[in-house]
């Protein structure tokens, strides 16, 4: 299976017609904050794990996870890994976490593996041919990955 690329969209409860894009413009220092602005994305998947969560965006304190869902959005199966579908009348649940450095956004865009609030997410952007039906669940996701560091 081809990964798709890491592209995300800005999430609008109320408007859902934005088109995939990248996080920011590249910059050479990606320590040089200068004019990023923190932001919220929407998580779902084994990043909804703060152990995880942690661990991808290499942060010594555990992130501050809010439960929160999107409505018009569905997941759908890759392989073992959960994709993030436009599907209108769907509600998904996940965690918003508020990421506040640059450097935040490209580490979660490498990542292989209820009030409103304008954010953003990590969305499908390739072939439906690809998917299947079927949902993830955070606690098999957590077992396994348990299993086999044994």
């Amino acid at each position: 299976m081809n990964k798709p690329s890491g592209g995300y969209e800005d999430w609008y409860p109320s408007d859902r017609t934005s088109q995939s894009r990248q996080a920011y413009d590249s910059s050479p220092n990606i320590d040089d904050d200068v004019g990023f602005r923190p932001q919220y994305f929407f998580l779902y998947g084994s990043l909804m794990d703060t152990k995880q969560l942690r661990k991808i965006l290499r942060q010594e304190e555990t992130p501050i996870l809010q439960p929160a869902s999107i409505e018009g959005w569905e997941v759908m199966m890759w392989g073992r890994y959960p994709a993030l579908i436009f599907k209108p009348n769907s509600t998904t649940h996940g965690v918003a976490c508020e990421i506040r450095k640059r450097r935040e956004v490209e580490y979660l865009q490498q990542f292989d593996d209820g009030r409103e609030v304008p954010g953003k997410t990590f969305v499908w952007n390739a072939g439906m041919e690809e998917l299947k039906e079927a949902s993830f669940d955070l606690k098999d996701w957590q077992m396994e990955s348990l299993e086999k560091r044994t």
